[in-house]
């Protein structure tokens, strides 16, 4: 984090991605209007939102400021009688986002 910047959490919420503070003075929501999204991570360094909606079965990615959205991955993610892609994380490291 940078100076004067204030830390706070991000989670999904079925429906959209909320923003709080950890001293809950602020909230408000990034992105709304999702099918069902379930996880969640983020870069950092590049402001961006990686989400996982099992209705869709795609992983999507966005600016924290909730513009740019963009599917990530749109295809293959589809299990039949589970519930795939329940969680997410994103390697900033190495440029690559792993899935279960």
């Amino acid at each position: 984090m940078n100076p004067g910047e204030k830390a706070y959490l991000i989670f999904a919420n079925r429906v959209d991605i909320r923003r709080v503070m950890p001293d809950l003075t602020e909230y408000d929501s990034i992105l709304n209007g999702l099918e069902n999204a379930i996880a969640l991570d983020f870069h950092y360094e590049k402001s961006y939102v990686y989400w996982s909606d099992v209705t869709l079965d795609k992983i999507k990615r966005a600016y924290l400021n909730g513009t740019g959205i963009l599917e990530v991955v749109a295809y293959g993610l589809e299990s039949p009688g589970t519930w795939s892609h329940v969680s997410i994380d994103y390697d900033s490291y190495i440029d690559i986002i792993y899935w279960q």
